[in-house]
């Protein structure tokens, strides 16, 4: 069985997310909530989704 989902053109959005330069240039992301996924994904999933981003970017700038 396939897990993977097929989204048309009118389920699809593209967005930018932010980076976020308070703590220098180290790669990172501002946990800011887009409006545009406002009803699409829960608020508090999403903060989550990021901050695991921004902690592997963490991590790989502490290796070098």
């Amino acid at each position: 069985m396939d897990d993977t989902t097929h989204l048309t053109n009118d389920q699809s959005i593209k967005l930018f997310i932010q980076r976020d330069y308070s703590e220098g240039t180290g790669v990172k992301f501002q946990e800011r909530f887009p409006s545009e996924l406002q009803g699409r994904i829960d608020r508090d999933e999403f903060i989550g989704i990021l901050r695991g981003i921004n902690d592997i970017f963490a991590d790989a700038e502490a290796l070098s």
